[in-house]
């Protein structure tokens, strides 16, 4: 025979929901009892949230009261009301009925207005965070005494704002929302196209148009920097492969190398060669655009431009000895 047992842990859970609802009002009541009502007031919020009960929020709306909100004690005795009265708990739901009653002196109002041209538009009107109901307005909403942020807005429009005091019981603070003025967006400034002083039009730095020998200079100057970068590539390529060969068979071992190392160290050789032949090549092309290039841009200076500063100019040009490859390096000052 088999027995099978169901075991549901439903109530434990629901047991802790309490727990934890019980322990937040015990807290809240601690701290009303301290007098720290604004902490109170969001223990008694979280009990409700962690476990809804008509003793909570009863006892939040008197937490509001002593914190000086009578409005939102007033908000908080009605819920507390209705969720008594759908309990049929009417002890408690007459309780708050009095207790609304109690406060209704010590409200304080807000009317906001909103004038019909602004209607036109069906602004979003908000008292602080709050969306205020078209049916509100023009009617007197009960608040907490203190400062409140009144905003009304429409599309293409610029909002309006404006910060209200209200004070204490049965005081009334008015706001009127104007008609909204459209938003009227600056024209955008024309875009002027500014061709920049460079190389080609202007010396930078200069109103002057660049003579054509200057950019001449320009352009064998950069044909002279591209050798020099081809002539060092290639050197340095041509010193590997040198390099190369050498591991495989030295020159002064040729006689004991392999056959196959031999010939490949001979083609890397080859290689090598060739290689340093264009960079040998590419450099005195180089050196020489460079050194046209430096002597067009000081022989074509513009007529307008003041006379340069004494300072040390020219070109110096000397040979380069390494150990596998020879070149030269060419260097200017102005």
């Amino acid at each position: 025979m088999t027995v099978l047992f169901v075991v549901c842990f439903l109530p434990s859970l629901s047991w802790a929901q309490q727990t934890e609802a019980d322990r937040l009002f015990e807290e809240g009541r601690e701290l009303l009892a301290q007098r720290k009502f604004a902490e109170a007031c969001s223990k008694f919020e979280a009990s409700h949230e962690a476990e809804a009960s008509v003793g909570a929020l009863l006892n939040l709306a008197k937490c509001r009261e002593l914190n000086q909100q009578p409005a939102t004690a007033v908000e908080v005795y009605r819920r507390a009301q209705a969720m008594a009265r759908e309990a049929d708990d009417e002890q408690r739901a007459a309780y708050a009925e009095e207790q609304i009653a109690a406060l209704a002196p010590q409200l304080s109002f807000l009317v906001i207005e909103v004038t019909e041209s602004a209607r036109h538009g069906a602004p979003t009107v908000r008292r602080g965070d709050v969306i205020v109901d078209p049916a509100q307005w023009g009617q007197p909403i009960a608040v907490d005494p203190g400062q409140h942020v009144i905003t009304a807005q429409v599309p293409d429009a610029e909002p309006f704002e404006v910060t209200v005091t209200v004070a204490g019981a049965g005081s009334t603070e008015r706001v009127t929302v104007p008609e909204f003025e459209v938003a009227v967006s600056e024209p955008e400034s024309p875009v002027v196209p500014v061709t920049p002083a460079g190389v080609d039009d202007v010396e930078r730095g200069e109103g002057t148009p660049m003579p054509l020998g200057r950019k001449l200079a320009l352009g064998s100057g950069a044909v002279g920097a591209a050798g020099v970068i081809v002539g060092v590539v290639f050197g340095l390529r041509a010193r590997g492969r040198y390099r190369d060969a050498e591991d495989l068979c030295t020159v002064d071992e040729y006689m004991t190398c392999a056959i196959a190392d031999y010939d490949a160290s001979q083609a890397l050789r080859s290689d090598a060669r060739g290689d340093a032949n264009l960079a040998t090549a590419s450099l005195i092309v180089g050196v020489v655009g460079l050194g046209a290039g430096v002597a067009l841009w000081f022989m074509n200076a513009p007529e307008q431009s003041p006379a340069p500063t004494e300072t040390a100019s020219g070109v110096r040009i000397e040979p380069v000895i390494g150990q596998q490859w020879n070149g030269v390096q060419a260097s200017w000052r102005f």
